[in-house]
Parts: C-alpha cells; sequence; structure tokens
C-alpha cells in the first residue's frame, strides 16, 4: 500500500482517496466529453474507454483489476511501448497470467479483465457485492474491516501522520510548487 493512503496505525485512506479521485475524475471526464479530450492513464482504461464507444461503472473494475495486478506481480497486465501499443495490447492481447498466483487471484483477476463490460465481475446486479463474495476475499470479515476492527499486515514506524520516512527521496527533496497560485 503506498504510504500516502496508509495512517499511522496500519488502516487505509483509500476511501478518502477514492472520493477525492471521483470528483477529479468527473471533473476531468465531464470536460473530456465537453471538448472531446482523450484523457487518464491509458494503461488502467478499459476496453471500452479506448475505443471511445461509451462506458459506465464496469469500466472501475477493469481499472481495479489493473491496480490488483500491479499490486499482486509488482508489473503492469498490458504496456506497450509507447500509448498507441498499450492500447492495442489492452484491446487484443491475451493476459499473461503469472503462475506464482494464487488460483483464487488468477480466478478474479480473468474475471476483471473480461472485455466485454456485461460479462466483468461486478457488472451484475449485485455489483460491488459479487466482488467481495469471490473466493480471492473468502477471509475477509467486510463488516470488521469497515469498522477497522481487523489489525492491519503492516503498520508503519512513523509518530505522526505528517511523517514522510516511506516516501522516497526522490519526493521529499524537491521544493513544493503552489500550482494553484498565479505568479
Amino acid at each position: 500500500m503506498a504510504p500516502e493512503v496508509v495512517n499511522r496505525r496500519g488502516h487505509n485512506h483509500t476511501a478518502d482517496w477514492w472520493s477525492y479521485g471521483v470528483l477529479m475524475v468527473g471533473v476531468c471526464l465531464f470536460v473530456c466529453f465537453i471538448c472531446g479530450w482523450f484523457c487518464g492513464t491509458v494503461e488502467y482504461m478499459a476496453p471500452e474507454v479506448v475505443n471511445r464507444r461509451g462506458h459506465n461503472h464496469t469500466a472501475d473494475w477493469w481499472s481495479y483489476g489493473v491496480l490488483m495486478f500491479e499490486m499482486l506481480t509488482g508489473a503492469l497486465p498490458f504496456q506497450g511501448q509507447n500509448r498507441k501499443d498499450t492500447m492495442t495490447m489492452i484491446l487484443k492481447a491475451k493476459l499473461g497470467m503469472p503462475q506464482f498466483l494464487s488460483p483464487e487471484a488468477q480466478s478474479l483477476l480473468r474475471m476483471l479483465f473480461k472485455r466485454n463490460p456485461q460479462n466483468r465481475l461486478g457488472a451484475g446486479a449485485d455489483g460491488v457485492e459479487e466482488i467481495k463474495r469471490h473466493n480471492f476475499f473468502a477471509s475477509i470479515d467486510w463488516e470488521k474491516l469497515l469498522k477497522k476492527q481487523v489489525p492491519p499486515p503492516f503498520k508503519p514506524a512513523v509518530t505522526r501522520d505528517e511523517d514522510a520516512f516511506y516516501f522516497d527521496t526522490e519526493f521529499t527533496s524537491r521544493t513544493p510548487r503552489d500550482y494553484l497560485s498565479k505568479g
């Protein structure tokens, strides 16, 4: 888990980041729709987004699959030499599944990477509940997790929420800039 989404007790703040991200993505998509722009990190785009044929919430489940794949393997599932190659791979390439992944992880990823959004896990009437019921998550007590009653597997060795110990010095040594103010 990235340090910016884990508090000092080891619980994540992805809900906060997700809410902010949804707002920013919503604004970006609205601007892109009005202006006809194509924006976003292509490696995380679902085939229907790449095709520009319209999409719904199921595109988010594809992107979730990309995030899961990257967290489990340390690599992206589809990445070409450039944006065009990557887009072609998203549309046509066979998913290379590392054999070190558990059968449950492989099953989850295959179900999230369905190119037809109607067949994708999470596309049904139960939405996210379909994903939560998948065998990959069988050991998770979702109620306890939501209430932060599950002990985190990692607790950062920090004393304050502002500590940047786990951030690479490449970023912490930079002088911050205020991009919002003029001047």
